[in-house]
């Protein structure tokens, strides 16, 4: 399990919530560390696929 883009894990702290502008929803992801500075926003669909993010799965099990 060392290989990290077939075991996906996001590093933490990080910030997820769901922001809404006008109609639209997103989820925001946020680095408090300040590693990156910019946020990323996504579809609020992604959160249970980014949920398994944890480094125990791969790729191909999280497809399935």
């Amino acid at each position: 399990m060392g290989n990290p883009l077939k075991y996906p894990k996001l590093r933490w702290p990080i910030e997820l919530r769901i922001e809404s502008t006008g109609d639209q929803r997103f989820l925001l992801i946020r680095d408090p560390v300040g590693i990156t500075r910019d946020p990323l926003l996504l579809v609020p669909d992604v959160a249970p696929i980014i949920a398994t993010f944890e480094g125990a799965l791969s790729v191909e099990d999280i497809v399935k």
